[in-house]
């Protein structure tokens, strides 16, 4: 889904389908900010009940009551002193996973190292929120 080009279509994208067709808890936190010449770039946790339909997050989903604490980035840019674009960006297997609806193992149809010719399942790497200080990096 996209938004609109236009002062016209982006009012009724924001206003009809962004926005205010989210659960009445709904809440963003910070994580991280950089502010540039010509654009803002914000990390952030948008967190919610799954309370009603959210067409732009969850189409065809009815709503679950679960919570959902998802990590999103948004890169906002202007020209003077309107909005050129707003690019969100999120991890929607990290929503998935919160509802219930993507598995914790799933088919995996190659070799595997280690299993010789066998196939079998793997475990998701999806990681949720506030995970990625728990990996490990080499040096």
């Amino acid at each position: 889904m996209t938004g609109g080009i236009g002062k016209q279509r982006l009012t009724a994208f924001y206003t009809h389908h962004f926005i205010f067709s989210n659960p009445p808890d709904t809440a963003l936190s910070l994580v991280s900010r950089t502010v540039g010449i010509d654009r803002v770039i914000d990390e952030f946790v948008f967190s919610l009940t799954h309370t009603t339909h959210i067409p732009w997050l969850l189409p065809g989903i009815p709503p679950t009551n679960k919570e959902l604490a998802i990590p999103f980035t948004s890169i906002v840019a202007m020209r003077g002193d309107r909005l050129c674009h707003e690019h969100i960006s999120w991890d929607q297997a990290t929503v998935l996973k919160q509802l219930g609806l993507l598995p914790e193992y799933v088919e995996f149809p190659f070799e595997i190292e280690g299993r010789g010719r066998r196939r079998g399942q793997v475990r998701g790497s999806v990681a949720g929120c506030g995970r990625g200080g728990e990996q490990e990096v080499g040096g």
